[in-house]
């Protein structure tokens, strides 16, 4: 099973230029403190983690689609210097270029031309980059979650795709993702929209990851504990086939999350999943720290008490 801890290099994600915003904003230059990259990624390992997923987004200096990259932006040297880095620490390495129309102010004006051929292209061209830059991983997170109107608080424009335009997207950006050797990965957001319409679009070969946000609420079906309903989705698609690394928690009560997440893995599911999912939301920056930190030592508490010394195969 593996053990995935997401960070977030890219500086933009979820809020557009010019959005007036204390919490989230726009930056116009690359800022991530590489101190804390160092720390944490080397503080992963003795907490469990196998695995990181790197949100890339407009933090390297891409040779295909320069306007993407921010001003400081990591070389593509550097960035795969850094990856030999992690696997001398026994990390493996996945990217993330997050395709939802929430999360993809990294894209700048790219943004604005979503489900277009234009748009399609760019993106192909930055999968194969990104690709070759992380020398061939096996997994590549395309994101492709978030897309409703009330999880774009942070857009001055929201933009969301008919369920059969979405799934045209998935359909083209999957098949970049396969043409470099990698296996596709998403959030499973859309699933809860439409299960049928989801189901008919998602091939059983890509991986799929369900978020828990910590907005808990009692099921009715008897199944033990409180549970919310994206949480529960990844039991339905245990049931469906999907191979999937279950989301534990991001921003939101990491120890309890993480806990209650992690047993559901090891005692709920039929069997354990492809894999595991700390994804912090925070930025690799030196005010954000002490909460990645934080999520790692969450997730070890919980992975010692219910997967440690049992895992099944």
């Amino acid at each position: 099973m593996k053990r995935v801890f997401e960070i977030n290099l890219s500086q933009n994600f979820c809020c557009d230029k010019g959005y007036p915003s204390r919490y989230r904003y726009w930056r116009d230059k690359f800022t991530a403190s590489e101190e804390t990259w160092r720390r944490i990624t080397e503080f992963l390992p003795e907490n469990r983690f196998d695995s990181v997923l790197i949100f890339v987004g407009d933090a390297v200096q891409y040779a295909s689609r320069p306007e993407i990259s921010l001003p400081g932006a990591w070389s593509k040297e550097k960035m795969k210097d850094e990856i030999k880095r992690l696997a001398s620490l026994g990390l493996e390495a996945y990217p993330l270029l997050d395709l939802g129309a929430a999360k993809d102010a990294w894209l700048g004006d790219t943004a604005n031309n979503l489900g277009t051929n234009k748009y399609r292209e760019t993106v192909c061209d930055l999968i194969k980059e990104t690709a070759e830059i992380f020398g061939g991983p096996a997994l590549f997170n395309i994101g492709m979650g978030d897309e409703s109107m009330k999880t774009q608080t942070f857009k001055l424009v929201k933009r969301v795709r008919r369920m059969d335009e979405w799934a045209k997207d998935l359909e083209t950006f999957s098949g970049a993702v396969r043409a470099c050797g990698a296996r596709p990965w998403i959030w499973a957001d859309k699933f809860l929209e439409d299960r049928k319409a989801f189901t008919e679009a998602v091939p059983k070969d890509v991986v799929l990851s369900t978020q828990s946000y910590g907005f808990i609420k009692h099921r009715k079906d008897g199944l033990p504990g409180f549970r919310d309903e994206v949480t529960n989705s990844a039991l339905e698609l245990e049931e469906l086939g999907y191979d999937q690394i279950v989301g534990m928690s991001n921003g939101h009560s990491f120890a309890p999350n993480q806990m209650m997440n992690m047993e559901l893995v090891c005692n709920i599911m039929k069997k354990r999943p492809l894999g595991v999912l700390s994804n912090a939301d925070f930025y690799a920056e030196e005010d954000d720290l002490y909460r990645l930190q934080y999520a790692a030592v969450s997730f070890r508490v919980a992975y010692d008490k219910y997967a440690a010394g049992g895992e099944r195969k």
